[in-house]
């Protein structure tokens, strides 16, 4: 199964950046504009076992994706799953890391199974791992300047 890791240590303590990354209206101001994310239908915050769904463009498509928080750990991280969407299955684990100095890295691991059939001829393993890493890029910039203010 293919993974995708990221990490970017944010000037912040672990308390601030979980309260940040569980409530779903920042979700879309941290993801690359040219992927439109918007929110469909989304609790204002993630707790374990919530679904959400999203919209947003790939490859010239428009896909709506259904997620479920299938663990949370307060102040740690929490881990969701794909229930629909275009790849056959996705776990993305947001693990939260304290330091000494009171910044906190934020490591991103994601697996993945690419799209079966034709889709998955054209959305092959390595294009995904592309897009993640320009859209953790993205969001990575986009943390920093939240947590510079």
């Amino acid at each position: 199964m293919p993974v995708f890791e990221s990490h970017v240590t944010l000037p912040a303590d672990a308390a601030s950046v979980f309260a940040f990354i569980i409530k779903s209206s920042h979700l879309p101001q941290i993801s690359p504009p040219q992927v439109g994310l918007t929110l469909v239908n989304a609790p204002e915050i993630f707790t374990e076992g919530c679904r959400f769904t999203f919209k947003m463009q790939g490859y010239g498509l428009v896909q709506q994706m259904e997620h479920e928080v299938s663990q949370i750990v307060p102040g740690q991280g929490y881990q969701e799953i794909q229930i629909r969407g275009p790849l056959q299955s996705m776990v993305h684990k947001h693990i939260l890391v304290p330091q000494p100095d009171g910044s906190t890295i934020l490591t991103n691991h994601i697996e993945f199974q690419p799209p079966a059939g034709l889709l998955g001829l054209m959305v092959n393993a390595d294009r995904i791992l592309d897009s993640l890493e320009d859209a953790f890029d993205y969001r990575h910039a986009a943390l920093k300047k939240v947590f510079a203010q």
